[in-house]
């Protein structure tokens, strides 16, 4: 449960951790389907926006999290309370990208200390790739990115050779 000035992480997959719910119990998965029918239109939970421009009309919700907006409205589910002791410039602000990436390579690929690794696209998940494998002992990283601005970042993250 989370109240007003709670610090959170927007979470695009959210999960509604309810008992009968077999993908929130499930292992495997956080595809809870409990808000993916609005989430893709652009409203909340309950079909609504609560978002309007000047002259009242709706603005619709972005994935639903609304996390390129200076302020947004969220669902309970779609958020994650962060430790109010946590020191906020370490705390990963990331709920997706970072998370994905990341978890690909700790949880579902099977890396191996040892293992060449090929990441495609140096965004917010292709550089937790690079972290992720750096960390789990990757003997060579490839960064590929059509833009080359990015593989300065990419090294820093851990990259070997940048194309």
């Amino acid at each position: 449960s989370v109240k007003v000035g709670d610090t959170v992480i927007p979470c695009y997959t959210p999960q509604c951790k309810k008992k009968s719910c077999i993908y929130c119990e499930h292992p495997n998965t956080n595809l809870c389907p409990t808000i993916r029918g609005t989430q893709g239109q652009g409203l909340m939970p309950d079909s609504t926006s609560r978002f309007r421009n000047k002259e009242g009309k709706v603005i619709y919700h972005f994935m639903g999290c609304s996390t390129f907006s200076e302020y947004t409205v969220l669902a309970e589910i779609s958020v994650a309370k962060i430790n109010p002791l946590a020191d906020l410039n370490k705390v990963c602000m990331i709920g997706c990208g970072v998370s994905t990436g990341w978890g690909a390579v700790m949880n579902n690929c099977d890396m191996e200390p040892g293992s060449t690794v090929a990441v495609w696209g140096l965004g917010a998940v292709g550089l937790s790739v690079i972290q992720a494998a750096k960390i789990r002992g990757a003997s060579k990283i490839y960064a590929i990115d059509i833009n080359k601005d990015k593989f300065e970042v990419a090294k820093k993250f851990g990259a070997d050779v940048c194309y």
